[in-house]
């Protein structure tokens, strides 16, 4: 729900907060001899943000890149407040009571943080109320609701977890959460083909960013660990982000593997397997194994293409 700002004039707040955040900078810097102590918290505000708000492409706001600037905030206040004290020479009195309040303010809150941080689910559970649009936020209250499930499928902790997907998805539109979905719901034993095609359909649609193409192996992890997700799902959601990505090498023999070994449909690995040689550098011991391997399995034609394919590749110019 944060918006991006693309030019000076989008969204129109831009142009103000860089020309705030100038002022700033420069009264702090102006003031750094007349007012050492209010020059320190500004310049410490933008020392701890330089670190997190540059040009390194992180991501865009965490509540904790706050925690050391915010010190700033406060000392550059507490500095003001003690200006106006001396300008307007207050009774002590009336200097105790505004600084009272700021500590009690900052105190109460730092102390309700305090206690939300303390203990995750419910950490987790006020990151999805603050921000219903974030799919992290739900996601990690999935994960911890499905932790504690410990995979029992009669667990109403899986069955929380699988409520929270649902909820989030229909929110946030995400892939992942359609895939937990299908995941949680196979473990309980009531998945249906209506569940897959959600998530099929939803992964067709998403940019193929990190987490969406990282689908594909987080679904090879589950059936490793004897989760009987359906096998023509998985092979679908396989297509699909392969169409869409770029695997590594190994992953393509990975995928290539759960294709040949385990699945009813061997013959399926043979293009992820081009594609692992293709990417792969000559003479690269994991291809060479490969190769072996499916001689001794009998699959003496897709040594012959691969071959061909590792001869074309290591003549071929950079």
């Amino acid at each position: 729900h944060l918006a991006v700002s693309r030019s000076l004039w989008q969204p129109i707040t831009t142009l103000p907060a860089l020309l705030a955040l100038a002022g700033l900078l420069g009264w702090g810097w102006l003031w750094r001899k007349r007012r050492p102590l209010f020059a320190l918290g500004i310049l410490l505000f933008f020392a701890g943000h330089a670190i997190t708000s540059n040009v390194v492409n992180l991501e865009l706001a965490f509540e904790h890149r706050n925690q050391l600037p915010m010190l700033g905030v406060l000392l550059a206040a507490a500095d003001l407040c003690r200006l106006a004290w001396q300008h307007f020479r207050l009774k002590p009195v009336l200097a105790v009571l505004p600084a009272g309040a700021i500590l009690l303010l900052t105190g109460g809150l730092c102390a309700w943080r305090a206690h939300l941080w303390g203990d995750p689910i419910q950490f987790a559970q006020a990151s999805v109320a603050a921000s219903p649009l974030s799919p992290r936020a739900w996601m990690t209250l999935s994960g911890l609701y499905f932790e504690r499930s410990q995979s029992q499928p009669d667990s109403p902790w899986l069955s929380a977890a699988i409520n929270v997907n649902q909820r989030g998805a229909a929110l946030t539109g995400s892939a992942p959460m359609l895939s937990n979905v299908v995941i949680f719901k196979t473990i309980r034993g009531d998945v249906t083909p209506a569940d897959w095609s959600r998530f099929l359909s939803r992964l067709k649609q998403v940019p193929m960013s990190a987490q969406n193409k990282g689908i594909a192996m987080i679904t090879l992890d589950n059936l490793d660990h004897g989760i009987a997700l359906d096998e023509r799902g998985v092979i679908q959601t396989l297509e699909i982000i392969n169409q869409r990505a770029t695997f590594a090498p190994n992953e393509y023999l990975r995928i290539a593997a759960y294709l040949h070994n385990e699945s009813h449909q061997p013959g399926k690995a043979l293009p992820y397997l081009k594609r692992a040689v293709t990417l792969s550098p000559a003479n690269d011991p994991a291809i060479n194994q490969l190769l072996q391997q499916l001689e001794e399995a009998g699959r003496a034609d897709w040594v012959a293409q691969l071959n061909a394919i590792k001869r074309t590749s290591a003549t071929a110019i950079p």
